[in-house]
């Protein structure tokens, strides 16, 4: 009796003969399967792609047997999705939902698009072709006519296939010519792609390199985009180059280095973004003598936290540049006092937000203007740098803030006990908030700083609409009412 042969017998013939054809194949069942849920079908379907692979090492790479993987690609096979995955693995591709529907927001069906994982050259499938016929490279070389040296390089995938050895080969293997042609142009159009994407993948390491860019799309500096030209765009348009091969101009010097760490590219990422706020302010003309005169008007502000709200007026009709820029990692920076052309930088960046804190580091970068100090300051105040300037600056600051000599009489009359009340009445002496008092008790370890921490009110509640972007060229600061010394929030 005559034995007519299956479906997927016919099917695996074909595609034996016709690889290139595998691609389309799977995804056409995928999709039927999106459409009808016929798993059965598309189980047929996957054991005919599995055997032209070869059924065996395909078992093998996924821990089953062979008698196994045939179960489960058996019309009432029921395998997992994780050894589905794992099949699809073993046979070069991966599994990727694409909408049906990309125009309609609201259309759920999906399918299955699959894209190879590993594109075979067209000289793997020649080899495959010379080996079923029991022929040679030599054997080839001699029925098309071409050097042995010519079929070699073809396998090796160092020589394309051009239409002309296209239809010999055709003619050798009866085969189209479209068969090879077809084969050389997706290899080829898979190599551009891969070294593209290796490509891509240097060109965002180098922008990693160079900028915190998590913290740069977090912080709302530039804009998240899946597109590696925008990235390097906004990269180049952040740090003012055209070119990520241009080297960076700052106002604040570093040293020169091809190799710089992640804290010091924070630090330039950090500046950059106060100098790129700065240049949208319009503030007087500077002279130092006049800030220094300004120094008790600036000082009358220490006494209502809320009186905060006026220093950035203030201080731009001095001349001076004022902002808040929230530090990146790493840098630990409280505030930087620098110069932009000739007016002068104060950003803080409230790493401590209290009152205390507040008041101290602005009046610390202060007097490094006023002494006259050159160059640019990066204070981490929880471990200045040990040099003259930064420690006159320090004891500067702390004189303007409290008396000194009032102080240690405060200290020696209340015996080294101080109760709010105590601190509050000698604040208002002083007409400094209490907050301020505080913090340099805590600083000398005279109270622990757990003690009476209310009175270390926040700040950025007050400086809210400065915070990063104040850059307003009118600096048009409201006008608020005087409210009680003794503020507990």
């Amino acid at each position: 009796m005559r034995k007519f042969r299956t479906l997927d017998e016919f099917e695996e013939e074909y595609f034996l003969k016709h690889p290139e054809e595998i691609d389309n194949y799977l995804t056409e069942i995928f999709q039927e399967y999106a459409e009808d849920n016929d798993s059965g079908a598309l189980l047929a379907s996957l054991r005919v792609v599995a055997r032209v692979r070869g059924i065996s090492e395909i078992a093998e790479q996924i821990g089953m047997t062979r008698r196994g993987l045939q179960k489960a690609l058996s019309s009432n096979g029921n395998p997992r999705l994780e050894n589905v995955n794992s099949i699809m693995k073993a046979l070069g591709y991966c599994l990727t939902p694409t909408t049906t529907n990309q125009g309609s927001r609201g259309d759920s069906n999906m399918s299955q698009k699959l894209a190879p994982a590993k594109v075979p050259t067209p000289g793997k499938i020649l080899s495959r072709e010379l080996e079923t016929r029991g022929w040679t490279q030599k054997d080839l070389a001699e029925i098309m006519g071409r050097p042995v040296q010519t079929i070699n390089e073809i396998i090796r995938g160092s020589k394309q296939i051009t239409p002309e050895t296209a239809i010999e080969l055709s003619q050798a293997l009866g085969t189209s010519p479209e068969f090879w042609t077809n084969l050389e142009a997706k290899y080829r159009l898979h190599i551009v792609g891969k070294e593209k994407k290796e490509q891509d993948i240097a060109r965002k390491s180098r922008l990693y390199t160079i900028a915190p860019i998590s913290e740069l799309i977090k912080n709302k500096w530039i804009q998240a985009t899946g597109s590696i030209d925008d990235l390097e765009q906004q990269i180049c348009n952040f740090f003012g180059i055209s070119s990520l091969d241009e080297t960076l101009q700052l106002a604040v010097n570093f040293r020169c280095s091809e190799h710089r760490e992640p804290e010091e590219t924070s630090r330039i990422t950090w500046i950059k973004r106060v100098e790129n706020l700065a240049k949208q302010q319009t503030i007087a003309s500077f002279e130092r003598k006049q800030l220094e005169t300004a120094i008790p008007e600036i000082l009358a502000c220490t006494k209502q936290v809320d009186s905060i709200v006026h220093i950035p007026k203030l201080l731009a009709d001095l001349g001076v540049h004022f902002l808040i820029v929230p530090h990146l990692s790493k840098t630990y920076l409280d505030g930087a006092a620098f110069y932009l052309n000739s007016n002068p930088i104060i950003a803080l960046t409230l790493r401590y937000d209290r009152i205390d804190s507040f008041w101290f580091t602005l009046m610390h970068e202060l007097a490094h203007i006023v002494l006259g100090h050159q160059g640019a300051y990066l204070d981490n105040l929880d471990a200045l740098e040990e040099n003259d300037e930064e420690r006159a600056a320090n004891e500067k600051a702390a004189n303007w803030l409290i008396n000194f000599q009032a102080l240690n009489e405060f200290i020696i009359r209340s015996k080294k006990v101080f109760s709010r009340k105590a601190i509050e009445e000698f604040a208002h002496n002083q007409n400094r908030h209490p907050g301020i008092i505080l913090g340099r008790l805590h600083y000398n370890k005279l109270v622990p700083h757990k003690n009476l921490r209310p009175l270390l009110v926040k700040v950025s509640p007050i400086l809210g609409h400065s915070t990063d972007n104040f850059c307003d060229s009118k600096l048009d600061i409201p006008q608020i009412a005087e409210v009680p010394t003794n503020h507990d929030d």
